[in-house]
């Protein structure tokens, strides 16, 4: 107990070891799974005791976060449990060239401030002897002694009072979690102590049942134990799948081909293969070596320079260095390895860069990250492009294609906010404020209908009517300590109202009948109604609370504040219920959305990079039961969320561009886009819920097809899903072999 552990992916052992042993030699006690990691030990039942166990003993947690720790299964789980049970822990980012010394600072200081203080202490003990007692396998469970039991019972009481202690002071307060993680401990501890004592009245007719079922036993072990090594043999290929996928997609789809891991209950695990294999940017044109086609690309000339932009690429590691002589700043692409060529787009837009035998694509205007182009497994020699495809020149001389990965953007703004609304016959409009003009965006045509009044509006205070017709905006005035709503008709590009809201204004939002505009009011007045035919005002109960966002659900309006708060109000703005918390601290959710279907509701950061804030929250239980994970290659959670319209799927926007959907029922990843190279400010369904339409910090709007979303599967459904995915698998391998990529056979994809 009171040990640290340490979330890493094995790919980065070296440097993960090295500042283990510094930390170490600080006397600091470390878990690290240096056998496991090194062997890649399959996501057994074994592995999952071992981390479980030294999970629940630890005092708190370092993640080594890298690209590889992020599409880690193993690492995605353990921090899962780290954060479940709420578990101190600290981000590190190492890099190939990262002085140790800084990051065993960092750690050390750390440790002194969220680790070693008392309440901490506590939370570790009571975390290590609830877990350890709910996992006891003590032998009085199966031959009682009574003595045993009142010792247990009596153990139990002691854990239990001791948590009500806590729940009563102030460890609750600052983690309310803490005390819910333990209940459901001890409630499990609880009913293995019955359990024990009800086999005391058993335990005769378990003899005489022993006895009977021996004999069956000995008829049915042979096949038990042909089972049972057949189970071993899948965990450890299950292994080797998860780190072939990380590369090679495709080739992980093979290996669950194979016969022998054939298991209906997989299909999940192919689900989320296929996730991947069609998101990836796969080649769409291969020449070899010796064909005139790719003589032709290799004779193609490299734009190394244009009038705006250098590159200086490092000789000893993977960074690239991009120098805007414009703006006179500097950006950093860190790779996985020393960069070998880049050259600039014609238009002076892009940026490809080349690393052994990766190659990326880089938006020089705004770009978070390179995007992936996949599928090369030779060295590069040479990169480029021609017309709107990016090729490469491997060492061996054939020639790769891809298309260009990036959608380009149509406008230059700056956002952090907006809203997005879609038609039925695929239409997609936005509107968005720019300085002192709210910007109606319709399929990318701009219309700016002018805010002629003297006052500052918040971007975040802008809603638009169900019928897509009229908007609202709100304002503050210098000279009144209360906000104003502009109501605008979007089609004849006017102002039509000015109300006083006779409040100071969180967030608003139309009625469902679009007669009435309701506001959630941050200075503690709860909520307020607007008619906008009457113009007249009418209050809530005063809340006492900084209501910040606001949205509809059936006949009720919800309502969260700053401190991720969530309240229920009636039609006639009644309080409905007791509040409860959608967020464990202190950020507020910019954006809100709710599957009617489902009952839950989903929380988003819009505008705000913190890693927390992102959360699946039940509306009936009030139970927050899910976070929201960052998407591939950054730590920032989504920056806009939208459900579908038959509330089976929610779409998540992020601040690097990538835009996830989920299935509501079990929050399993379905399908995946990173073709947007700009952060998403919101996102919305298309009224047949096949396309997704997405706006950008750039005021473009974009639409991504996503049409073969299908929900998991049921029990009797399995089979049919696992050859549906396998068939994809071998169509994606067998258009890659078509192309006539060298490195691949007709046969390859049939393995064993």
């Amino acid at each position: 107990m009171n040990h640290i552990f340490v979330s890493y992916s094995h790919k980065d052992k070296d440097i993960v070891s090295g500042v283990v042993t510094v930390l170490r030699q600080e006397d600091m006690d470390v878990w690290q799974d240096d056998l496991g990691k090194s062997s890649g030990i399959p996501r057994s039942t074994k592995w999952r005791e071992v981390i479980e166990n030294a999970l629940y003993s630890a005092s708190g947690a370092i993640i080594f976060d890298t690209e590889k720790w992020h599409k880690s299964p193993n690492c995605i789980e353990e921090f899962d449990i780290i954060t479940k049970n709420s578990i101190p822990y600290l981000r590190v980012f190492p890099a190939v060239d990262t002085d140790t010394s800084d990051i065993v600072s960092d750690i050390l200081q750390w440790y002194n401030y969220s680790v070693g203080i008392e309440e901490n202490k506590v939370r570790t003990w009571l975390f290590s002897e609830a877990y350890s007692f709910q996992q006891s396998k003590n032998r009085y469970h199966l031959i009682p002694r009574m003595k045993k039991i009142r010792e247990a019972i009596d153990y139990l009481s002691e854990l239990r009072d001791y948590r009500d202690q806590v729940d009563e002071e102030r460890y609750a307060e600052k983690n309310p979690e803490i005390g819910k993680a333990i209940s459901r401990l001890l409630k499990s501890a609880r009913q293995r102590t019955v359990i024990s004592l009800l086999t005391k009245i058993f335990f005769w007719v378990l003899v005489v049942s022993v006895v009977f079922f021996g004999y069956i036993i000995s008829r049915v072990f042979p096949e038990m134990l042909e089972n049972s090594n057949t189970r071993g043999t899948t965990d450890a290929a299950m292994g080797v799948v998860y780190d072939t996928a990380e590369y090679d997609p495709i080739a992980a789809m093979s290996l669950l081909s194979m016969p022998e891991l054939y298991d209906p209950h997989l299909v999940f695990v192919m689900q989320q293969l296929m996730v991947e294999l069609d998101s990836v940017h796969l080649p769409v044109s291969f020449y070899p070596a010796a064909s005139h086609e790719a003589a032709g690309y290799r004779s193609l000339p490299a734009a190394k320079t244009n009038s705006r932009f250098t590159v200086d690429i490092s000789s000893t590691n993977g960074k690239v260095y991009i120098l805007d002589l414009k703006l006179n700043t500097t950006k950093q692409l860190l790779l996985s390895c020393r960069p070998s060529d880049y050259c600039f787009s014609s238009d002076n837009r892009y940026l490809a860069v080349a690393a052994a035998n990766k190659a990326a694509v880089y938006d020089l205007h705004g770009s978070l990250f390179p995007v992936a182009l996949s599928y090369n497994f030779e060295d590069i020699q040479q990169i480029g492009f021609a017309d709107n495809q990016v090729f490469v020149v491997t060492v061996t001389g054939n020639v790769v294609i891809w298309d260009n990965p990036i959608t380009p953007k149509i406008h230059s703004r700056n956002l952090n906010e907006g809203s997005v609304f879609s038609g039925d016959n695929g239409y997609a409009c936005a509107v968005y404020i720019d300085g002192t003009d709210l910007i109606y965006n319709n399929n990318n045509i701009e219309k700016i209908i002018p805010l002629s009044v003297d006052g500052k509006f918040d971007l975040h205070q802008i809603t638009v009517s169900h019928d897509h017709r009229l908007a609202a905006a709100a304002y503050s005035t210098n000279d009144s300590d209360v906000d104003y709503i502009l109501v605008l008709d979007l089609i004849n590009e006017r102002i039509i109202s000015d109300y006083s809201a006779e409040s100071v204004i969180g967030d608003l939002v139309f009625s469902l009948d679009d007669k009435t505009i309701v506001a959630a009011c941050y200075d503690g007045k709860g909520i307020v109604k607007i008619g906008l035919m009457s113009g007249e005002i009418e209050f809530s109960n005063p809340s006492g609370f900084q209501n910040f966002t606001i949205t509809t659900y059936r006949d009720m309006y919800l309502v969260t504040d700053i401190n991720g708060w969530m309240m229920k109000y009636s039609a006639e703005l009644g309080q409905i219920g007791d509040l409860f918390r959608v967020i464990p601290i202190s950020v507020p959710a910019k954006q809100l959305a709710v599957s009617e279907k489902y009952g839950v509701a989903f929380t988003a950061n819009r505008g705000g990079n913190t890693f927390t804030g992102c959360a699946r929250t039940g509306l009936s239980s009030g139970r927050q039961d899910l976070f929201i994970l960052p998407a591939d290659q950054t730590m920032f959670s989504n920056t806009s969320v939208t459900v579908s319209h038959d509330g089976n799927y929610v779409a998540f926007g992020y601040p690097s561009g990538q835009v996830r959907v989920f299935e509501v029922r079990c929050m399993s990843m379905l399908w995946k886009n990173d073709s947007i190279a700009e952060s998403v400010c919101a996102l919305s369904f298309s009224g047949d819920d096949k396309s997704i339409h997405a706006l950008g910090a750039s005021g473009t709007l974009y639409t991504l097809k996503a049409e073969n979303l299908a929900v998991v599967p049921e029990e009797d459904q399995l089979t049919a899903y696992w050859q549906g995915y396998i068939d994809k698998a071998v169509d994606k391998h067998q258009s890659m072999y078509a192309l006539g990529l060298t490195y691949i056979t007709p046969d390859s994809f049939i393995l064993g």
